[in-house]
């Protein structure tokens, strides 16, 4: 009985061990021609350095710290443009999803804006925030914006309509549809959707018959749920 079981995790084991081996045998094959092609070839260490000068001066960057405070400002420019993209992205996403006209007209819009190379805007970056942090924020924000606001328009915006109108018909106000249906289903854990919505649903089934008198505990369910949406 355990043989099934067993061999398919052993079958999966060594194809994890085999794609694992491919890819360490890709990285060491590439190192080895690049070092390869920079001490025997004739490729300019200007455009490829040889690697074992590079791990040297990566040694001697460690060793002095010098890259700390240009670390400092680097993490700063990230943080402050993935936070104006983030927050940005996820508000107009949201917006956007809430409307199956909105999605058909913007979606389209902003993918094709998107598929613009965005590199080709640092130049009028650099004129108009000049070469400071100012430039690089600019280009993160426009980097990570796009792709931001078109997966949330696809976890919000393409959630099953069964769960939207189960919610409703209980009495969900928008926060709650948001905390409850939609937030699960847009990280796609969609069994902490189904499974309040089944759990009324069942009770709603199994006490329609009840008789009157003390409230079963399935009625008692179905009051604590309602009492959530109001």
């Amino acid at each position: 009985m355990s043989a099934g079981p067993q061999s398919a995790g052993q079958k999966r084991d060594r194809s994890v061990l085999g794609s694992r081996a491919v890819q360490a045998a890709f990285v060491i094959a590439l190192v080895g021609l690049w070092y390869i092609g920079t001490t025997y070839g004739q490729i300019s260490p200007i455009l490829l350095p040889n690697p074992v000068r590079v791990f040297d001066e990566l040694v001697d960057v460690l060793a002095t710290l010098e890259f700390v405070s240009d670390l400092r400002v680097t993490l700063f420019e990230l943080a402050v443009a993935f936070s104006i993209s983030a927050t940005g992205g996820i508000v107009l996403g949201y917006l956007i999803s809430r409307s199956q006209y909105s999605i058909r007209v913007f979606e389209p819009l902003v993918a094709g804006i998107y598929s613009v190379p965005v590199i080709l805007f640092l130049p009028l970056y650099i004129l108009f925030f000049g070469l400071g942090p100012a430039s690089k924020i600019a280009l993160g924000v426009s980097t990570s914006f796009f792709p931001i606001i078109l997966n949330t328009i696809a976890g919000f915006g393409y959630v099953e309509r069964v769960f939207v109108l189960s919610a409703r018909s209980m009495g969900a106000s928008d926060y709650q549809l948001f905390r409850w249906v939609l937030l699960p289903a847009a990280f796609e854990d969609e069994r902490s959707v189904r499974a309040p919505l089944a759990r009324v649903g069942g009770a709603a089934v199994r006490g329609g018959g009840v008789p009157t008198g003390q409230p079963s505990s399935s009625t008692r369910k179905i009051r604590r749920f309602r009492r959530v949406f109001r």
